[in-house]
């Protein structure tokens, strides 16, 4: 692979970008949008690529002053694409995954900016591998995996914020309601990201694909622009197109931002069953 600049929003779609002019199906599609809103900086990176024997894709959103959360994202989503493509096939994703998340979460810790001093910086990361008919991912942070079946959308990932600590402890009786609403202005502070050094808490599951499903990962400068119907609309307008999708998708999140718009960046997976 090619090395990545820190800035570097990665949009590789699939080898054979020629889908629609020759009408032949592909039994992965891939389309990636990234957009800076109205920030100063962009600190979302992303990647995506696939062939027939599967691939990866991965978007990460930085945090952190100045350069910090750009070049924290760009390296974790360096480090874990180059890493996937230097091990396939890979014979145990989930175990792959939680190797790289510890990994990753390291190096991200020991960012240092030109004096050498820390940069405090981190970054969430979603990222999707799939092999054959079988999805694999890993959720880090408040970044979005959406599963698209038979038309209807559900996220497969918690929000590894505050308000996940509060909602178990409303359910254990250790907060009050009173408590509850008190706190709500910290329950978006993240309590997972990579880049704290001593990270643990990540998500890793494995599902079974069906024919025309579809994986979207997201920063959250998208579902927090777009409802899961709208984007559930949109996507079953560009129904055929992943990459049309992903574009309509960041154009769609900028153009209903009533305020000002983060930066909101996607990859878009459809799995094809090309066996019947």
């Amino acid at each position: 692979m090619d090395d990545m600049n820190q800035s570097d929003i990665i949009t590789v779609q699939n080898e054979n970008d020629d889908y629609f002019e020759d009408e032949e199906i592909q039994k992965i599609m891939v389309g990636t949008s990234s957009i800076i809103g109205h920030r100063k900086m962009q600190q979302d990176t992303i990647f995506g690529q696939f062939d027939e024997n599967g691939g990866i894709g991965i978007v990460c959103d930085g945090m952190g002053g100045l350069e910090g959360g750009e070049k924290a994202s760009a390296l974790a989503a360096r480090t874990l694409a180059e890493d996937y493509f230097n091990s396939v096939p890979i014979s145990n994703v989930p175990a792959f995954f939680r190797r790289e998340g510890q990994k990753i979460d390291g190096i991200v810790s020991r960012l240092t900016d030109e004096r050498g001093n820390d940069m405090d910086a981190g970054t969430t990361m979603v990222a999707a591998i799939i092999q054959d008919d079988i999805l694999h991912f890993l959720s880090i942070g408040d970044s979005r995996i959406f599963f698209i079946r038979n038309d209807a959308i559900q996220p497969l990932n918690e929000l590894h914020n505050y308000r996940l600590t509060m909602d178990r402890m409303m359910k254990e009786g250790s907060m009050s309601m009173a408590e509850y609403k008190k706190k709500g202005k910290q329950a978006e502070a993240l309590i997972s990201f990579l880049g704290m050094g001593d990270m643990a808490l990540m998500d890793i599951k494995t599902i079974q694909l069906k024919d025309q499903d579809r994986i979207l990962l997201c920063s959250d400068g998208l579902y927090r622009a777009l409802s899961e119907d709208v984007i559930l609309e949109v996507l079953n307008y560009h129904k055929f197109d992943m990459q049309m999708a992903a574009q309509a998708l960041t154009d769609e999140a900028s153009r209903r931002s009533k305020r000002g718009q983060d930066n909101t960046s996607v990859v878009l997976i459809q799995y094809n069953n090309l066996s019947f």
